[in-house]
């Protein structure tokens, strides 16, 4: 099937945009696609390491004021761990059993 436009692909899953709002999903979607490829493992996690900046090349459509809260929200609600490992920046993971829990919530069809 031919793309509509050329250029890389966001996927959005509906239930999680449901669940945890549009922006949301697609950041953790990002992050999740992201960490796939990540070289850093602590304590058995992978995580991925992303400026505000790197973020905004990623998600040209989203504001540079959205992702940062964005990124307060998801870890406010303890869907995303953020920390500095070192001195090159902040690290990223999603909590995926955290992320289970909320789309468990009520598993009415979506």
């Amino acid at each position: 099937m031919k793309k509509l436009v050329e250029g890389p692909v966001i996927i959005l899953y509906p239930k999680l945009a449901v669940k945890v709002g549009l922006l949301e999903a697609i950041f953790l979607q990002q992050l999740h696609y992201n960490i796939q490829f990540s070289q850093r493992t602590v304590e058995g996690c992978k995580w991925f390491q992303c400026s505000t900046d790197g973020w905004l090349f990623q998600l040209p459509f989203i504001s540079k004021s959205t992702i940062e809260r964005l990124i307060k929200s998801l870890h406010t609600r303890k869907l995303i761990e953020k920390k500095r490992f070192d001195h090159k920046g902040t690290y990223y993971r999603v909590r995926y059993d955290e992320l289970q829990r909320v789309l468990d919530v009520d598993n009415a069809p979506v």
